[in-house]
């Protein structure tokens, strides 16, 4: 139910665009279709067909940053079609929509019936309630027989994840698939004061930390709130740590994973004393007094000399990926398990659409994106040569007169939205083995969430959802980011909740989640 909103993703995105290490990766050298090199083990995914089955033109949709469109366009495009036309009989037409506009085009795309095949369609996008209504085609059987690829690539959590009522609508990015949390910091002011970035077990424990910086570096907030704030964290606080990782899910729900109850979310140990810390922090100056008005990008902030933190997942390449953005080192305070929850497998998916043409062959293509790195990345790097250069370890540079990534031509920043990102190119910027540590981290560090799999069907309290989500969305950017009194908040939004029939969703959902246990 948490929706996270598209000019957040935007924002997200942009920051991906602007470090390449965000969508990267390792692949055999690009080259014509009818060149195109085997891939060692998986000759046969990349083998021409001939014209086995009658032509079809597929169109695929989905958001991309540098405007949508890229420059260079037509010629990845021509290179795309000549790849598909000899391996499926079928040309395969990239249809990229600025960021600005993908949030409300892609859903009409789908709503509408409009010529498209495949669309990019996460659980932010509407994802549970068109394979609900039907708007997109079930998986299960189209993976089972054109799909194997994909089927063998992706962990049990990327296709157990995102199906609804038992069964799959949307095939998941293989990238990372966890819920982890980080508070990224100065490298140079924690070794300055000293500090111990492997000895914060609880929120309130920075608190010394967030003095010291206000007391002794005049014009850096200690705690900047721009286009993050400290929820990405997720640790307890000292009151809470008792209590069990409660799940924000929206609407004012909370799920205890450890008591697999679900509660009200602003009444647990947690909420009360984090809202609480937060608001008492702002008073203190250690948070920016706009926090919730400035959208700034908190890297930015950083590299600027006006900010000490940032707050993002943790996941292997984020230090890097960070201290690249924020122009200095940064270290890392680790916080929540890397929770495998129906969000992060979600979070990233794509679907046919009910107007689809030929679903076969639409899973065949999508199936060579997971198993044939020379597709993979001509859909997301472009044309080696013209678009980046290949170097002798394997990694991609700019090429001749291109001064960043996004004036390279080509960049449309979708390596996290489809396909296998674990076979995309890693730029110089990044580690080479970037995507060997994050598929490492993937099989030993995730915690599986203890409701993944399971989806709620809100139709039994429609009403009340709608009620209690835009209580939640009018008070909780108050509240994570201590613009008014936490305690008087608190018992207004809690007061309201119940009255809008909170306690009729969380009898619901308890009831479909103990009926799906039973069963599970």
């Amino acid at each position: 139910m948490k929706k996270l909103s598209v000019s957040l993703l935007a924002m997200l995105c942009a920051i991906c665009l602007a470090l390449p290490g965000c969508a990267s990766g390792k692949a055999p050298v690009n080259a014509p279709a009818s060149q195109a090199p085997a891939v060692q083990g998986e000759s046969s995914a990349a083998a021409p067909v001939a014209d086995a089955k009658p032509f079809v033109t597929l169109r695929f949709a989905f958001p991309a940053g540098n405007g949508g469109e890229q420059r260079d366009q037509a010629l990845v495009q021509a290179a795309i079609s000549a790849y598909t036309k000899e391996r499926l009989n079928a040309d395969v037409i990239l249809n990229p929509l600025d960021w600005s506009v993908a949030g409300e085009r892609i859903p009409l795309m789908v709503q509408s019936g409009e010529d498209v095949d495949i669309v990019f369609m996460p659980d932010w996008m509407g994802y549970y309630g068109y394979a609900k209504s039907g708007a997109i085609l079930p998986l299960d059987d189209l993976l089972a027989e054109y799909g194997q690829g994909i089927l063998s690539t992706l962990p049990e959590s990327l296709i157990e994840g995102p199906k609804y009522n038992g069964v799959l609508y949307g095939i998941a990015c293989n990238k990372d698939i966890s819920f982890t949390g980080g508070l990224f910091l100065t490298k140079a002011l924690v070794d300055k004061h000293g500090f111990d970035v492997n000895s914060i077990k609880q929120v309130n424990q920075l608190e010394p930390w967030l003095k010291t910086i206000k007391d002794n570096e005049p014009g850096i907030t200690p705690m900047f709130f721009g286009t993050g704030n400290l929820d990405w964290l997720g640790l307890p606080t000292e009151e809470s740590k008792d209590e069990g990782y409660v799940f924000d899910k929206g609407a004012g729900v909370g799920f205890n994973n450890v008591t697999e109850k679900f509660v009200p979310y602003y009444e647990t140990v947690f909420a009360q004393s984090y809202f609480k810390l937060i608001y008492d922090w702002k008073q203190k100056g250690y948070i920016n007094e706009d926090a919730g008005l400035n959208q700034t990008d908190n890297a930015a902030e950083i590299k600027a000399g006006r900010a000490w933190t940032l707050h993002s997942s943790s996941q292997p390449g984020q230090i890097e990926t960070w201290s690249i953005l924020a122009g200095q080192p940064m270290t890392l305070v680790k916080g929540r398990p890397a929770y495998v929850t129906n969000s992060a497998t979600c979070g990233a998916l794509v679907a046919l659409t009910n107007a689809n043409k030929d679903p076969a062959r639409s899973i065949e293509f999508l199936n060579l994106l997971y198993t044939d790195p020379y597709i993979e990345n001509l859909c997301l790097w472009g044309i080696e040569g013209t678009n980046y250069i290949k170097e002798a370890d394997g990694r991609i540079s700019l090429p001749p007169g291109a001064e960043t990534w996004n004036d390279n031509g080509y960049n449309p920043g979708t390596s996290w939205e489809y396909g296998n990102q674990l076979t995309s190119y890693v730029t110089t910027e990044s580690e080479a083995d970037q995507w060997e540590k994050l598929e490492q981290f993937n099989k030993t560090e995730m915690v599986p969430a203890a409701d993944l799999g399971w989806s709620f069907d809100g139709t039994a309290v429609q009403d009340e959802l709608d009620a209690c989500n835009a209580i939640n969305s009018e008070y909780s950017s108050i509240l994570k980011n201590g613009m008014d009194d936490a305690e008087q908040t608190l018992a207004t939004i809690n007061k309201r909740l119940h009255d809008a029939g909170l306690d009729k969703i969380l009898a619901e959902m308890q009831k479909q989640y103990d009926e799906w246990l039973a069963v599970k």
